[in-house]
């Protein structure tokens, strides 16, 4: 074999491993480049999953706040409204006419017989509680004060080991949750099942 034909035979077998490698290094490189694109795609649908899932909780974390401040809104409405109607209430039991306040004071004093002590009556209204004391006969039970409260009605019970104060604003006060549930109830609820 000639020189020649042996460097042939060499350059042939050269390139056919040449060609052989190369196939194999695309072959590879296309399974490389496969997997590499079908791991994209699975971070992208990642990513998009992770985004969608943020924005549907960044959506109800948005109502949640609206429906928050909307409930927020309606409560300070209804305090509003209780607190007129109590001022109401209030101003209606200061404006009571004699007769009617000293029926009241009738009905707060009747059951206090038995104890001893200060009676302090409320602004402008000392007359009248000085005479329902001496209807009821509570004179020589109760020394009435020189002084007063500054209050809508009622009065104050001082004794030794006691305080009672019977004020009408003491009593609305007692009264108000209950009284707030059956106004709210009244205003807001009735109306929706008419």
């Amino acid at each position: 074999m000639s020189l020649e034909a042996i460097k042939q035979e060499i350059t042939a077998a050269a390139e056919k491993e040449a060609a052989t490698i190369m196939a194999e290094a695309e072959a590879e490189s296309k399974k490389i480049l496969a997997a590499a694109e079908t791991e994209v795609a699975s971070y992208q649908e990642e990513l998009l999953e992770k985004a969608h899932r943020e924005a549907e909780a960044i959506k109800e974390r948005g109502q949640a706040a609206a429906r928050l401040e909307e409930n927020r809104k309606l409560l300070a409405l209804k305090q509003t409204i209780i607190n007129r109607l109590y001022a109401e209430v209030l101003e209606k039991i200061k404006n009571l006419s004699q007769e009617e306040y000293e029926k009241l004071l009738r009905a707060a004093l009747t059951n206090l017989k038995e104890l001893k002590g200060t009676f302090v009556p409320v602004v402008g209204r000392q007359a009248s509680s000085h005479q329902v004391l001496k209807d009821l006969d509570l004179e020589q039970h109760f020394k009435f004060s020189e002084h007063s409260l500054d209050s809508a009605g009622g009065f104050l019970l001082k004794g030794k080991t006691f305080d009672i104060e019977a004020t009408f604003e003491t009593h609305l006060n007692r009264m108000k949750s209950g009284l707030e549930k059956e106004i709210l109830r009244r205003l807001f609820y009735e109306k929706e099942t008419d």
